[in-house]
């Protein structure tokens, strides 16, 4: 996702890499190990929009793998009610924490959705807000919003 556009692109790497802030609006960390995950900066919180922590910021702790109890591999409640406003409590410590997952991982958060048609809009509000609408792009968009 850091990757820079260089000298001569192709139409296409310019392509993967216009289409890059509309993959970063959906997506979000699933949260293994927490050893990866930046607690202020990068998208954790399962909730739409920006999936970003608002609680003011704290230069202890860093990552998320410091907000979990080793020993029981669940959420350090104790921890996570003093740094966090009371209703990022609730999201952080509704956020599953798996044994067989150690590694965190990128996702796309829309993949959740039930309904794959509001998922397929959903899609098409983040294209329409962060493209500018060039004739491919416009057909695309008809496409997809029909």
């Amino acid at each position: 996702m850091e990757a820079e556009i260089g000298h001569r692109p192709s139409y296409t790497w310019r392509s993967i890499l216009g289409a890059r802030k509309v993959v970063e609006a959906g997506s979000r960390w699933r949260i293994g190990d927490g050893s990866r995950v930046k607690i202020w900066t990068d998208r954790l919180i399962p909730t739409p929009v920006s999936f970003k922590t608002v609680s003011p910021r704290r230069s202890l702790p860093t990552s998320v793998g410091d907000l979990i109890n080793e020993q029981s591999w669940s959420w350090n409640e104790q921890l996570v009610d003093d740094v966090f406003l009371p209703l990022e409590v609730l999201v952080i410590k509704s956020i599953p924490l798996s044994r067989n997952s150690l590694e965190d991982r990128l996702i796309w958060h829309y993949n959740q959705m039930v309904d794959s048609r509001f998922e397929a809009h959903t899609i098409l509000l983040l294209i329409k807000s962060y493209c500018k609408m060039g004739q491919a792009t416009h057909l695309l968009l008809q496409v997809l919003d029909n």
